[in-house]
């Protein structure tokens, strides 16, 4: 994420697997101290208007600062894909057509496609009825439609629930609230479970050293 100030200076967050911007008012202490790396003191009119803490505990997030747009584009965001919001099956396809790689560790390709992580590859996935071991070049235009469109409709479901919060409890929005997203999960984290829609074993592997879940039956290769 990109925070821009009034001057045009910008404050770039990567939050990783476990990394979280915690707003805090004045004289508010956080839930846990602990794997806190950056702490913003804000101000308004001169008064003390407030704290905001990077916490990541895993390490795998990052800060950084550009004196403008610009250069936040040309030094970190420059190999970015679209938006996942704004998928298309016609950049998928023109991107991916011809690769050997499986969908999904495609899909985890930040240059191909913008901010589809573990959870939501596999989310998608599933509606699209795709499998994640299906190598890019044998889909066809109409099941790469399909896996944009679902990547749009769960990720716009995924920000409207607050994200998706784990056993762990690693990931919450800037106010400590939990999301919701994880219990709309059809697969992710239901590996051996059965399938919510024909109830077959849903199976697990790794693709590209990602934990995968997936129905054999309604997700054919």
């Amino acid at each position: 994420m990109a925070i821009v100030t009034r001057d045009g200076r910008v404050l770039n967050v990567h939050l990783g697997m476990t990394g979280m911007l915690i707003s805090l008012a004045p004289g508010q202490t956080p839930e846990k101290e602990d794997h806190i790396h950056v702490r913003w003191h804000l101000h308004r009119g001169g008064k003390a208007a407030g704290v905001v803490l990077f916490r990541d505990p895993r390490r795998f997030g990052g800060v950084w600062t550009f004196p403008h747009v610009a250069a936040l584009l040309q030094h970190r965001w420059h190999e970015l894909g679209p938006d996942a919001l704004e998928a298309t099956g016609e950049h998928l396809e023109a991107r991916l057509g011809q690769s050997e790689r499986a969908v999904k560790a495609a899909l985890l390709d930040q240059r191909v496609i913008a901010g589809v992580g573990n959870i939501y590859a596999d989310e998608s996935l599933f509606r699209a009825g795709v499998s994640p071991l299906a190598k890019c070049r044998r889909l066809r235009s109409d099941q790469w439609s399909a896996i944009a469109r679902t990547i749009r409709e769960v990720m716009t479901q995924a920000i409207i629930s607050g994200g998706s919060t784990l056993r762990d409890g690693t990931y919450t929005d800037s106010t400590g609230k939990a999301g919701d997203f994880q219990h709309e999960h059809k697969v992710y984290g239901r590996g051996s479970k059965p399938c919510v829609v024909c109830q077959t074993e849903l199976r697990t592997r790794l693709v590209a050293q990602r934990t995968t879940v997936w129905c054999p039956c309604c997700q054919r290769t």
